[in-house]
This record gives C-alpha cells, structure tokens and sequence, in this order.
C-alpha cells in the first residue's frame, strides 16, 4: 500500500514543491537564453495572442534575445496590471511627460534625472525595464535621452 506521512509532511511536501517551481521560474527568467537560432517574431507579422499567453509570450521574446513591444488594443489596464505583480521596473512615460512640461526652470532635466533612476534601478537588482507608454507617445530620442543618463543605445536592437 501507500505509506502515510507523519503529520506536517504533506505541508513540507507541497512547500518542496513551492519552491522547486519559483526555483525554475527564477532561472528561467535570469539564466542567459541557450538558443538563439530561431526568431519567429519579426516587424512585418507581430505575433498575436490572448491575454493568458501573455507570460509566456514575454518569456518567448527574451529567449530569442528580443525585446517585446505589447500593443494592447483596449486591454492595456490589464495589461498594465499584470506587469506591475511582475519582476520589473516600471516606468510610466505619461508620468515623464508631465515632468518635462513643468513650468518650473529645470523640470526637463528633472524627467532625464528620473528617466536614469528608474534604468539605474532596473540594472541594479536585475530587472527588466518595462515603459508603461499607455496613450503617450514620448521622443525619447529627440528630448529624453541623454548619454550620460539615458542614453538612446537602449532601444538598439543589438
């Protein structure tokens, strides 16, 4: 038959098995990607998918050395939501556009000063940068990249 455990072993079992599944997630979020090879995403035929593929999507897209653009049609609050439970920095660009337009002397410096906290960050505890764009559209590189702070080379494909 089937042995019975002593009282408290299923608990420490199902918590073994907790942490087995964050340990694996984890490492797949951090571990470089093995295989770069194949690359199905591409500019001319984005990749269309349901809000519930949206993780493995994002996870699809980093193993591929790719960097996802989520275009939400009308989901973006969830969308949004999701992504703020996630391992990310997040960075709300409609929030950066307010900054800048300040009638205060210096408010565009003060939004490059912020745009660099949040890249500092993300790189700091290892986290991907994610910019929450919503229904703003920012020149990052006309106005808010800076060398020295934010610089234009983090939207390089390379």
């Amino acid at each position: 038959g089937m042995e019975v455990l002593e009282p408290g072993a299923y608990t420490a079992l199902a918590f073994a098995a907790f942490m087995a599944a964050v340990i694996r997630r984890s490492e797949l979020r951090l571990a470089p990607p093995e295989d770069t090879t194949q690359r199905p995403f591409s500019l001319k035929r984005p990749k269309r998918i349901r809000m519930v593929e949206l993780e493995d999507a994002i996870q699809e897209a980093r193993e591929q050395r790719r960097t996802p653009l989520i275009v939400c049609n009308r989901k973006e609050e969830a969308v949004a939501t999701y992504l703020s439970y996630q391992f990310m920095t997040t960075l709300d660009a409609k929030q950066v556009l307010m900054m800048s337009i300040e009638k205060e002397e210096g408010a565009l410096e003060k939004a490059q000063a912020f745009l660099r906290k949040k890249l500092v960050s993300a790189l700091k505890f290892g986290k991907p940068l994610y910019i929450r764009m919503a229904t703003t559209a920012l020149d990052f590189a006309g106005t808010f990249c800076v060398e020295d702070q934010f610089p234009c080379p983090l939207f390089s494909r390379e």
